[in-house]
């Protein structure tokens, strides 16, 4: 990728040859010292013969431009720095699908994941390697916090259900039924949770979970559908094995049927055919023997030959 000073530098080369050039130096000498091939020295002479100094210049590579003002990458720069926690995500770790969802929430642009580290370099931002260390003991810490937090509280859940143990008599109903102390334990439970200092990584979690699940389910019931489409396949591919066979036999059937017809009829049609001839050679038989009589009586007259 070519920087603003490769362009700068690769100007003033094209500058200093033209003006070798024009000291009286050969394209080879230029190329010599210059440190580039004879063929550039030439295309550089013909370019500034052509087209003067302003040929020489380095030309902006051609692209498609920002599809955000200067306003926009400004705001994106300042949201970036501020924070993944204070644009709703659930960590202050900024990634490049998040700032592709950033980018599409707040201004309307859809960019390629691909591309983010492209616009976040032209911002000024680069890639920094996260602190697995410091992130999992802060974890550990809240772990323990929330631990302690639930412990407390069922200590003095048990404490004040003691309490009314005692103040209550013996012949009083059980503290499960008793509507207000239900409400005052909830209430108690209620202002705890508040008070607590991962509430938000709670109900993060709890999304989680409820997303996971949510996805789990889904998959078995695809995975119930699944086998449900592959049963009805089988049984449907096993069903249409078993009638081409049925097919191929009634075909097979048939053309021995129309076979041993035709045979049949072969027959019927040869021994027609032999009857035909012995009773064509029977009557010539019986003309030639009564041309025989018919000659000697005529030559001996006698009716016997």
């Amino acid at each position: 990728m070519r920087t603003p000073e490769h362009g700068k530098e690769a100007e003033r080369r094209r500058v200093q040859a033209v003006a070798l050039a024009k000291d009286g130096l050969s394209s080879a000498a230029i190329a010599r010292q210059l440190k580039v091939d004879a063929r550039t020295i030439r295309r550089w002479k013909v370019a500034y013969r052509f087209g003067g100094p302003r040929a020489l210049q380095t030309k902006r590579a051609a692209g498609r431009a920002c599809r955000l003002t200067r306003r926009q990458r400004r705001n994106l720069a300042d949201r970036l720095i501020r924070g993944a926690l204070t644009q709703g995500f659930l960590s202050d770790l900024w990634t490049c699908p998040r700032v592709a969802q950033l980018i599409q929430r707040q201004y309307g642009v859809t960019y390629h994941v691909d591309h983010i580290p492209r616009l976040l370099k032209s911002l000024g931002f680069s890639v920094q390697k996260p602190e697995r260390q410091a992130r999992e003991r802060g974890r550990l810490l809240e772990k323990v916090r929330a631990v302690r937090e639930v412990k407390n509280a069922w200590i003095i859940w048990h404490t004040r259900l003691r309490e009314q143990k005692q103040l209550q008599g013996p012949y009083s109903l059980p503290l499960m039924f008793s509507r207000q102390y239900q409400l005052t334990v909830l209430a108690d439970l209620a202002l705890t949770f508040s008070m607590r200092s991962n509430v938000h990584m709670a109900s993060s979690t709890l999304q989680t979970w409820y997303r996971v699940y949510a996805s789990h389910r889904n998959a078995l019931s695809f995975a119930m559908q699944y086998h449900s489409a592959q049963l009805r396949f089988k049984m449907l591919l096993t069903w249409r094995l078993q009638l081409r066979a049925k097919l191929q036999m009634i075909k097979q059937s048939r053309i021995a049927e129309k076979f041993f017809i035709a045979r049949q009829a072969w027959k019927i049609w040869t021994d027609k055919l032999e009857e035909k001839r012995r009773q064509k050679k029977l009557q010539d038989w019986k003309k030639q023997k009564m041309r025989k009589c018919f000659i000697c009586e005529f030559k001996l007259g006698s009716p016997y030959c």
